[in-house]
């Protein structure tokens, strides 16, 4: 019998006006962005409708406004068909619309959490001199190599494993740059420096991982009432209190992308929908296995449609 699993993107999938027609056409997801814009005294909604577009990457801003863009559609999805999910997932920010939708966090304090994430990812960037790069063509036991080459120039490590061609390092700028230029001289068809603010997923991110660890303490976490597969270490979490652990390490952690679909279509999972911003999951899955079905709902268009398959 297929399973399915529902995902949800991380930071860099926004985009000014994400939602908006989901917003002008239901209520539900209406009302999800005024309690929104209550909860964090601001109005997320129109920075997220209007802008300006720097104003929107500051992941201060950046993950609440994923995250509301991705739990209201999972809100929708889950009151208008009837949808058996066995998994959740997410990529980095990702993580905490998956544990929305598995019933481990609410949709307030999962707002509250991923916007103090970013406050302290936002924070921890002043200061920094770190940043991350795309290597894209090479293989990760090549890029292994790279790291160890390029760590005499300062700290460096694969931070996200997206797809077999496509590994994001994260580390000290010297670093990354050095390893840049040699994943270039081995042959990458792209090594490209991200419009980042810091090495996110790194050692450089421990400040911050630290500080979030206090913060998180003061929240309640449920069991999961759909099992929560975690992107960081590419274990299944059931129990919220061994998801509140893992969640307090996972600024720091690699997300594992590639492995983690290979683990959930060893468990069964052929069919995945991606749920939020964009349809970058979708791509990638697709690059990973093609054999594996995927699907998005970012619009009113998507979810209509996807009713209409039903």
């Amino acid at each position: 019998m297929s399973k399915i699993a529902a995902i949800f993107p991380g930071q860099g999938a926004q985009k000014i006006g994400m939602g908006k027609d989901l917003k002008d056409d239901f209520l539900q997801v209406s009302q999800m962005h005024k309690k929104a814009d209550e909860i964090l005294a601001f109005k997320l909604s129109e920075l997220i409708f209007n802008g300006p577009e720097d104003e929107l990457r500051i992941s201060s801003n950046t993950q609440p406004a994923i995250y509301l863009n991705s739990v209201s559609i999972f809100s929708l999805l889950k009151n208008n068909y009837k949808i058996d999910f066995q998994f959740t997932a997410g990529h980095s920010l990702g993580e905490y619309a998956a544990l929305y939708a598995s019933g481990v966090i609410s949709f307030e304090d999962g707002l509250k959490l991923v916007r103090k994430r970013g406050e302290l990812m936002s924070e921890t960037s002043k200061n920094s001199e770190g940043t991350m790069a795309a290597i894209i063509g090479l293989t990760s036991d090549k890029i292994n190599d790279i790291i160890n080459e390029a760590s005499m120039k300062g700290i460096i490590i694969a931070a996200n494993f997206n797809s077999p061609e496509q590994i994001v390092i994260s580390g000290e700028k010297t670093a990354v740059e050095y390893a840049c230029d040699l994943s270039s001289e081995a042959g990458a068809k792209r090594a490209i420096i991200l419009n980042v603010s810091n090495a996110f997923h790194s050692p450089l991110m421990k400040e911050a991982s630290d500080e979030f660890a206090g913060f998180i303490d003061g929240f309640s976490f449920n069991n999961a009432k759909i099992p929560f597969f975690a992107a960081g270490n590419l274990e299944l979490y059931t129990n919220g209190e061994e998801i509140k652990a893992y969640l307090k390490k996972q600024i720091m952690l690699p997300v594992r992308w590639v492995e983690a679909i290979e683990h959930l279509k060893m468990k069964g999972v052929n069919q995945y929908i991606e749920i939020g911003p964009g349809k970058t999951l979708c791509n990638l899955i697709r690059k990973i296995d093609k054999s594996l079905e995927t699907n998005f709902i970012n619009s009113t268009n998507t979810f209509n449609n996807f009713g209409n398959k039903e």
